[in-house]
């Protein structure tokens, strides 16, 4: 299970704010599903994609276990919290049985497994995953793979189960805004998969671009591909 400190809730906050990665994966997923969908985003960390979906559907229920995201998403809507909008601090797995949505999405939520396990029990409609589509960590200075499946091996998985699924890819730019070198700095050793690799200023600086903005003067780039994996709920395999 991903475990949220408040080093990375701020760098994500901070890249959330001026990047249009959510939008876009918003905008997909309306494209995908029916504008009276009621729409559950599990695993929804700190709403920025939750937040987004309320323009395009009915209702939009955010679903995470963890105090410190939910907490920082409640934080930053204070005030603002679309009607249409419902946070819930949660273990998806531990969901009331009565409660069911029209549609579900699982942006980089648990395993497949983990996700049919949900979806099985309180989809009714669409199930929609949104994975990686690489295989090696991003923000690292070495080249470590990932552990997560990529998309690829997640629809592979599916079609072996006899589920298909619509696969669509996007090309989204989500880099890290960054305040000053110290900040920089500290990124890097948050995402390190090395324990005994140095950060050094010497090492990091090229990976960046000057800004010339003074709140951010430093931004590292990422453009990432994701893919969204759509299907029947009603495909599902019984357990």
């Amino acid at each position: 299970m991903y475990q949220w400190t408040p080093e990375m809730v701020r760098f994500l906050e901070d890249a959330a704010g001026r990047t249009e990665y959510y939008r876009r994966l918003a905008e997909a997923l309306g494209r995908l599903l029916p504008r009276e969908a009621q729409v559950c985003d599990v695993g929804c960390g700190l709403g920025h994609l939750a937040e987004a979906l309320c323009p395009r559907f009915v209702r939009v229920t955010a679903v995470d276990c963890s105090s410190l995201a939910i907490d920082a998403f409640q934080s930053r809507l204070a005030g603002r919290q679309p009607e249409n909008l419902s946070i819930l601090r949660a273990d998806a797995f531990a969901l009331p049985e009565t409660l069911r949505f029209d549609a579900m999405v699982f942006c980089y939520f648990g395993s497949l497994p983990e996700v049919l396990r949900v979806a099985r029990k309180h989809c009714t409609g669409s199930v929609v995953i949104i994975r990686r589509d690489y295989a090696r960590h991003r923000f690292d200075l070495g080249d470590h793979p990932r552990r997560r499946a990529t998309a690829e091996e997640t629809a592979d998985a599916l079609r072996g189960l006899g589920v298909a699924c619509r696969r669509e890819t996007l090309g989204l730019e989500f880099g890290q805004p960054l305040r000053s070198r110290e900040d920089a700095l500290g990124f890097f050793r948050l995402y390190l998969r090395d324990p005994a690799q140095e950060v050094r200023w010497e090492t990091v600086a090229p990976k960046l671009i000057e800004t010339g903005d003074p709140a951010f003067p430093y931004y590292y780039p990422q453009s990432k591909n994701v893919s969204i994996l759509r299907f029947d709920a009603a495909q599902i395999p019984r357990e």
